[in-house]
C-alpha cells in the first residue's frame, strides 16, 4: 500500500456586494486580482481529478494513471 497525492479541483459559488459606477465596473472588480474571494458553497458533484496536473506532475505514476483513464472512460 502506498500514499498517492491526487490533485483535485472543484467548484464553489457565492455572491459579492460591490460598490461601483456600473454593472460592468462591478464585474471587472469582482473578477480582478485585487478582489478577495467571497465566502461560498460547494457545487454538488463538482469534484474531479485535475487531469493536467496529474499528467504533468506525477511522472512516477503516469502509466498507472493512463490505465485508470482507459478503464474509466477518460474521466
Amino acid at each position: 500500500m502506498g500514499i498517492y497525492r491526487v490533485p483535485l479541483v472543484w467548484q464553489m459559488y457565492g455572491h459579492m456586494d460591490v460598490e461601483a459606477k456600473s454593472l460592468h465596473e462591478a464585474i471587472e472588480y469582482a473578477l480582478g486580482p485585487e478582489c478577495p474571494l467571497p465566502e461560498g458553497s460547494y457545487v454538488d458533484d463538482s469534484i474531479m481529478v485535475d487531469l493536467i496536473a496529474m499528467e504533468c506532475h506525477d511522472e512516477a505514476h503516469s502509466k498507472e494513471f493512463q490505465a485508470y483513464l482507459k478503464k474509466n472512460g477518460g474521466e
